[in-house]
């Protein structure tokens, strides 16, 4: 195959060997890299340019560059490994330009003092109501503080969540125009909450 190349990268044309081909410094994406049936070693690759053009280019004759992508990906995983928390947030701007983190890890570190589930399948609790919690975790804990501290607060989190999904949907442009879009976004939201406590607070 190509080195150093393959489908979904980014290039930029530096030449074209065909005189009516692609103008140098045009911008392509890779559809495609396949052997050439009728050149040994040379490989045909189809590429979706910028302007239109379905031109490929021929490895053994065409020369371009590939748009260094990998820059980015590789900061991107050192800041993973140096600062995680700063690298949680950058991926994840636009859930906390919309949802209140510091309340949430609150409310979340309540639920763990509560015991009433594990951890990893509380990511639904954001959005439940104080009567269904009561219902589905109250039996046996009716002198439990943590719990009920849980039942006084539940009603303002869940109200606190839906403006912070309703918030993310309209900064987004997303149209909640039924119940499955609207559950699929709270899940989505809620599960990225979650993450962000497992990982920096529990």
């Amino acid at each position: 195959m190509v080195p150093n190349l393959k489908v979904g990268d980014e290039i930029v044309l530096v030449h074209m060997q065909d005189e009516y081909g692609v103008i140098p410094g045009t911008k392509g994406v890779v559809k495609d890299i396949t052997e050439d049936p009728f050149e040994a070693g040379n490989y045909i690759i189809s590429v979706n340019w910028k302007t239109g053009s379905s031109l490929s280019l021929l490895s053994n004759h065409d020369k371009w560059k590939k748009v260094k992508k990998d820059i980015q990906e590789n900061a991107g995983e050192a800041l993973q490994k140096t600062d995680p928390h700063t690298y949680f947030l950058a991926k994840n701007q636009k859930l906390r330009k919309s949802i209140d983190l510091p309340f949430f890890m609150d409310y979340l570190k309540k639920v763990r003092e509560s015991g009433i589930v594990n951890m990893l399948s509380s990511s639904s609790f954001v959005y439940q109501d104080a009567k269904h919690m009561d219902r589905y975790y109250g039996e046996g804990r009716e002198d439990n503080e943590e719990f009920q501290e849980l039942l006084r607060i539940q009603d303002n989190v869940k109200n606190k969540f839906i403006q912070g999904l309703l918030d993310y949907a309209q900064k987004n442009g997303i149209e909640l125009s039924d119940n499955s879009k609207i559950n699929s976004l709270a899940q989505k939201i809620s599960k990225s909450i979650l993450e962000y406590y497992i990982l920096f607070f529990n």
